[in-house]
């Protein structure tokens, strides 16, 4: 069972998506909050698995909460929901350690597959929102390219391959299969990858791969192969 939180400031939104979980069987609300101050304690008493959070409120907006929320001790995941355009609220989404980022006009089968995703270590968002992060990140400083890759060239072996899966959005489960590991070997290896990168989570991981380009030269090279 995946035990969820909804943390938005419109009473009829909370109630509105308490309503569409309710109809898939592997999820429970077990809390919800009105701002992202009030969110903070509501995680701490729950103990969630997903955090489903808006972004405009006050007096602490949702980014502000997630910069907290994921440095807990048991950290729940964070979906990001917005009804605003992604402009850059999704790169700040990422950067704050969220695992997903989806608008609220998303239809109820993509925000329940973004929470399965996201519970299980995946990174979900829509492929509108993928699209602009894409063509955004297209638009790379060189500079900002040769530090984010000299970050994720002190890794090598295995912590190097497994991480670059990680900025697939790849979960452990996944990452198991394709490189033909235990899950818990997994979990160990990004553990220590991310103490390496010095970053706090595979989400900010998965970033650091991206602004690398090193997840665009692999596609680029599995496409050929095919």
């Amino acid at each position: 069972m995946i035990r969820i939180v909804i943390v938005d400031d419109e009473v009829f939104v909370r109630a509105g998506f308490s309503a569409l979980l309710s109809l898939a069987d592997d999820i429970e609300v077990v809390g919800q909050a009105g701002d992202g101050a009030e969110a903070l304690s509501v995680v701490r008493q729950t103990v969630p698995d997903v955090v489903l959070m808006d972004v405009n409120m006050a007096p602490r907006n949702g980014l502000e909460a997630t910069l907290q929320i994921v440095k807990l001790p048991e950290a729940p995941r964070v979906l990001i929901m917005t009804s605003a355009s992604p402009d850059n609220t999704a790169w700040q989404a990422f950067a704050t350690g969220a695992h997903g980022f989806m608008h609220k006009a998303a239809t109820p089968a993509q925000i329940i597959g973004a929470i399965r995703m996201v519970a299980v270590g995946g990174t979900a968002t829509t492929p509108e929102v993928m699209k602009r992060l894409i063509d955004e990140n297209n638009l790379r400083n060189p500079r900002h390219v040769a530090q984010a890759r000299s970050r994720i060239d002190l890794l090598s072996g295995r912590h190097r391959d497994i991480i670059l899966l990680v900025g697939r959005g790849y979960p452990n489960a996944r990452i198991a299969r394709e490189l033909s590991m235990s899950e818990n070997t997994v979990k160990s290896y990004v553990s220590r990858a991310l103490e390496k990168l010095g970053v706090d989570n595979r989400t900010q991981a998965a970033l650091l791969v991206r602004d690398s380009g090193l997840l665009d030269e692999t596609l680029a090279n599995e496409s050929r192969v095919l």
